[in-house]
């Protein structure tokens, strides 16, 4: 438990400062440099470029080298990068920093998911987890509101300075002995190629359960259904009406329901499987997206109220159905290969969700919000409906 207990300081940190780095990455350019849309743009494609592109081979770098050392080294560049972000004198360099932001936190947390499974051992998976999400969540939260007051108090990129003692706390704490003694015992019982040796598409497959491949089918066709609508969500709130300070409101909401969905698991849910969790939060997330087109039947009166209790429902369903994801992975995916996998997976999502992205915009732009909230169902209830199938036909074999 103390080895627990210390690698989920490590990641809280880490999570902490993966969220300060966004809200500043994504609101500092315009207040210090006057950026425009376009540059703002391409501040998210330079961020988005190697996690779609490039993190699949660094996850099959990871898997043939020392996760261990890669972490570090990962925790180092993170640690640099802090830095010079802070020192950071122009826009031209700007770019260049999140280039290589993208690629060094890519390194770190691709060595992570091998060294978390090393160290956390099955029946312990649940309650980190859903710990280390009751901090990522409540990080989430914070975040602005921390860099907002350092800022208003030091200067406008005093904010990186908060990233750069988070980061340094993760590289001292990666020097704990724990860190040196870690063996993955789980390499030594798969029937997998070494990890010196490539390894294909199809035979990395092959090497997956049928429950874990499942869940991955869940997760791409909900990074689609989110994709839609949730990158659009601040031009919604707008078109009914709302001000700033709502929109802010709903994000609150949401990671409340994060942080509740993981409340859950630790008070509720801690007997359940992986994949049972999933189904509960697939289910959680059907009730929102219904909600949600039942509201829109009637978009002229849409109280925030209301609109801040579904998608509070939205944060309970995404965050159960991502802590047994997160746990199936780590539990069913062999070590070898592990890095490779989650990394490809992270890198499907975020395609599909940027093509979804495209997709939501264009039908705003010619439809109606109205059309992205039906597709949207009607991707939900072909994840509802495989679900019910197969608990139905596990129900039949009993």
């Amino acid at each position: 438990m103390k080895n627990n207990n210390k690698l989920l300081i490590i990641q809280s940190c880490a999570s902490f400062s993966q969220w300060i780095d966004i809200f500043l990455i994504f609101s500092l350019p315009v207040f210090i440099w006057q950026a425009s849309a376009a540059q703002m743009a391409g501040v998210a494609l330079l961020l988005a470029i190697p996690s779609v592109l490039i993190s699949p081979w660094i996850g099959a770098w990871v898997d043939a080298h020392n996760p261990k050392s890669i972490m570090r080294f990962g925790a180092y560049l993170r640690l640099l990068l802090a830095v010079l972000l802070l020192l950071n004198p122009s826009m031209s360099v700007f770019f260049v920093l999140v280039f290589l932001r993208s690629i060094f936190s890519t390194l770190y947390w691709s060595a992570a998911t091998v060294v978390t499974q090393g160290l956390i051992s099955m029946p312990q998976r649940m309650a980190y987890f859903s710990s280390l999400s009751i901090f990522e969540q409540s990080a989430k939260v914070l975040s602005p509101l921390l860099v907002v007051g350092v800022s208003s108090l030091i200067g406008l990129q005093a904010g990186w300075s908060i990233a750069v003692l988070l980061n340094l706390v993760v590289v001292i704490m990666l020097h704990d002995p724990i860190f040196s003694t870690l063996k993955n015992d789980a390499q030594q019982h798969v029937t997998t190629p070494s990890r010196k040796q490539p390894i294909s598409l199809s035979l990395m497959l092959q090497q997956l359960s049928g429950p874990l491949k499942l869940q991955m089918l869940f997760m791409l066709l909900l990074a689609f259904s989110l994709g839609l609508f949730d990158p659009h969500l601040a031009l919604f709130m707008q078109s009914l009406g709302k001000a700033a300070a709502d929109y802010s409101a709903v994000i609150v909401a949401t990671a409340l329901g994060a942080i509740f969905g993981a409340l859950l698991l630790k008070t509720r849910f801690q007997n359940y499987t992986a994949s049972a969790l999933s189904g509960i939060g697939i289910y959680f997330y059907f009730a929102f997206i219904l909600s949600l087109n039942l509201l829109m039947l009637n978009v002229e009166q849409i109280p925030l109220s209301i609109l801040l209790m579904i998608w509070f429902v939205n944060g309970v369903g995404y965050e159960l159905f991502m802590l047994g994801y997160s746990i199936n992975m780590q539990n069913q995916c062999p070590s070898p290969i592990l890095a490779k996998v989650s990394t490809s997976m992270r890198s499907l999502q975020l395609f599909i969700m940027l093509l979804a992205t495209s997709i939501g915009a264009y039908l705003i732009q010619h439809y109606s919000f109205q059309h992205l909230y039906v597709i949207s169902l009607g991707v939900v209830l072909l994840m509802v409906f495989i679900l019910i199938n197969m608990q139905l036909r596990l129900f039949r074999s009993m």
